[in-house]
């Protein structure tokens, strides 16, 4: 689910709730008062903010002597 920011009109508050995207479309609907707000762009190819992690060379060479050593390997190395 994600992460959205929202701001409370009547008192200036700026939040942030964990929702469906259904659910957004209700909580706003059901709170005029309080609009989304975008208070930081969002992780489109950043590996941190989507959470993808690189693999580790030691697994990676691992890969690689099982590929090599495996007739008919299907594996796919870097």
């Amino acid at each position: 689910m994600p992460t959205y920011s929202f701001e409370n009109t009547q008192t200036g508050e700026i939040y942030d709730k964990l929702l469906k995207l259904a659910e957004r479309e209700v909580y706003l609907s059901e709170n005029p008062h309080i609009r989304q707000v975008i208070t930081r762009a969002p992780g489109i190819g950043d590996p941190v903010l989507l959470g993808i992690k690189k693999t580790p060379d030691s697994f990676n060479s691992l890969m690689k002597n099982i590929h090599k050593n495996s007739p008919g390997s299907k594996i796919i190395t870097r």
